[in-house]
């Protein structure tokens, strides 16, 4: 998976995930962010009724700032880390 090998290149990865704001249906951390891989879709509980599904992404802003980030089932979006 694409995601999960990037994520051992992460510079600083989120202990408590930060929740982004929303601008023009972007998420935003300093700037608006933009997407730069497919959905890579994490799930688990579904066998204790305690559901857990995130779609992760590697995104950038307009000025290369990468970014690992998540989207959980009801649209909100969370930072989980950051690269060099």
């Amino acid at each position: 998976m694409f995601v999960a090998r990037l994520s051992s290149k992460l510079s600083r990865h989120i202990d408590k995930p930060l929740r982004l704001m929303m601008r023009d249906r972007r998420p935003i951390y300093r700037r608006p962010l933009k997407m730069l891989t497919r959905t890579e879709r994490i799930q688990a509980g579904w066998w204790d009724g305690n559901i857990v599904e995130r779609d992760y992404y590697v995104a950038d802003d307009d000025r290369c700032h990468m970014v690992w980030v998540y989207r959980e089932r009801l649209n909100e979006w969370y930072l989980q880390g950051l690269f060099g």
